[in-house]
């Protein structure tokens, strides 16, 4: 077959024509078809938001087993500039839990708050709850907790371990030692850029270690972090006071940890250091305790029974927690899809710009408030692509295409619901119906052939009784407003605002 080379031409622009088809294609669908399969109603969070798996006897107890809890202030350090405008070297602390010990780490690690670019490396002196006649020290040069990695100072653990006699290396250190655990997450959230020297202890020679490690808390740079159980060792009735005298005031003891006190006792007095007392409370007041002091030890209350969330109640859980967890890019979307609009563009959203959880499918609804106090809404009621896409849909639809708006007034501010996944309300008659649907909570949409109409939780504040909602859902689908048959369908859904 001869070659037309006169068609050349032809064959050039067919390509270039099937180019731009399949370019327009992937361009258009591409915001719509790459959502993931997962709804934002199914959302949970993914091992790596959790502690890792040899955490889950602490996490959760000793601190947030998850990491968007723990970004926020919640139980944590308060950083507040303290009185003190001295920094610690050595500070005595429980490890009994940040639901438990909160206050005195509050206490304690705001005297941080001065040096907190000062301190490079942190020793942590910790129980290791074992016989073991040594101190372990960490094999990784990098520890994991739910706040991300803290580096260890591997030239100084190198240092110890040449001491075989009495330092040995331990794959897992952070293993069932919460005493360690505890202190690396307040550690996180007080200082800026520190490495850590784990040390978990058995069976020790105080005078021994104080000697050790003597020479390197000489340095300007160094802490030394004593995690300890203190139940014995003061009473309820003590109360926090100026110390100016070079001995230390704690009581001989048994407590879990005491080998750690006592050698914060030696150093203390090699390096002349005063001591302070910074905080005291008694447990056996606290609510959060069942039966106070038991032994040498804590006595924790019995854990609740666990409620196992489902349909509605569920949707609506993970949903908060979506728009608790993705805040920041909901917001970015809006933000972005908003600046478009007045540009008037469409924003079109990217993957690379956003967490992928926000390519989860999903539904919202947005409401423009005006000046002269009036409100107009858009949005969808089922989730079929991405709701990053689906907010960047709605918000130029309701901004860009809506005749309405030209008539309202001035744009006072918008609103961005996400809207869960539909549940059908199985019922048996009217009053069962309306016996299932909560008030303020619940949005319901109608279904009657090819009649549907919907009213968003918000709504509730226009009607006094369910009877009067529901009569005016069905006006709303346009249906009579005593009209009811065996092919009606309800559903309910649940609204979770995104704040700005």
């Amino acid at each position: 077959m001869e070659f037309k080379r006169k068609k050349i031409p032809s064959y050039l622009m067919l390509g270039t024509i099937a180019l731009v088809v399949i370019w327009f294609n992937v361009s258009y669908f591409s915001h719509r078809i790459s959502s993931n399969p997962q709804s934002i109603s199914e959302y949970d969070l993914s091992d790596e938001d959790v502690a890792p798996p040899e955490d889950a006897a602490t996490a959760g107890i000793f601190y947030p087993a998850d990491i968007y809890q723990q970004r926020g202030a919640d139980g944590f350090i308060k950083q507040q500039p303290a009185a003190n405008p001295y920094c610690p070297k050595i500070m005595v602390l429980p490890h009994f839990g940040y639901r438990y010990a909160s206050k005195i780490a509050n206490s304690s690690y705001r005297r941080l708050a001065s040096c907190a670019d000062k301190i490079k490396t942190v020793f942590i002196l910790t129980p290791a709850h074992s016989e073991i006649e040594a101190v372990w020290l960490p094999k990784a040069t990098v520890l994991k907790t739910p706040r991300g990695e803290i580096k260890v100072n591997k030239e100084i653990v190198g240092e110890l371990a040449a001491n075989d006699a009495i330092f040995r290396k331990k794959k897992h250190i952070l293993q069932q030692n919460s005493a360690l655990k505890i202190q690396l997450v307040y550690l996180q959230q007080t200082l800026h850029n520190f490495k850590v020297v784990p040390l978990s202890y058995g069976k020790i020679v105080a005078k021994e270690l104080a000697e050790i490690l003597s020479a390197y808390l000489k340095e300007p740079q160094s802490l030394l972090i004593i995690s300890a159980d203190l139940n014995q060792s003061i009473t309820g009735n003590d109360k926090p006071q100026e110390n100016t005298d070079t001995d230390m005031t704690i009581n001989p003891h048994n407590d879990c940890g005491n080998a750690a006190i006592e050698t914060a006792k030696l150093l203390a007095k090699s390096l002349g250091l005063v001591p302070q007392m910074i905080d005291v409370t008694n447990t056996a007041t606290e609510q959060r305790l069942s039966d106070g002091f038991a032994g040498s030890g804590w006595v924790y209350e019995e854990t609740m029974p666990v409620v196992e969330l489902q349909g509605l109640e569920l949707y609506d859980h993970n949903v908060q927690n979506f728009a608790r967890h993705q805040h920041s890019d909901l917001l970015q979307v809006v933000n972005n899809s908003i600046k478009s609009a007045k540009k008037h563009r469409h924003y079109r959203v990217k993957r690379k710009q956003y967490s992928d959880y926000m390519f989860n499918r999903g539904a919202s609804l947005i409401t423009a408030y005006f000046s002269n106090n009036e409100s107009l809404s858009f949005g969808s009621l089922v989730g079929l692509k991405a709701i990053a896409a689906d907010i960047s849909d709605n918000i130029y639809r309701l901004l860009m295409e809506n005749e309405a708006l030209k008539t309202k007034g001035g744009l006072d501010a918008i609103s961005i619901e996400l809207l869960t996944d539909l549940e059908e309300v199985e019922y048996d008659s009217l009053d069962d119906l309306l016996a299932q649907i909560i008030p303020h909570k619940d949005g319901v949409v109608i279904r009657s052939g090819e009649r549907e109409g919907m009213l968003p939780p918000a709504s509730w504040k226009n009607y006094k009784t369910k009877e009067e909602f529901l009569t005016n859902l069905k006006i709303k689908a346009g249906l009579s407003p005593t009209y009811w048959s065996d092919d009606v369908k309800i559903f309910r859904f649940r609204t979770v605002e995104v704040k700005q």
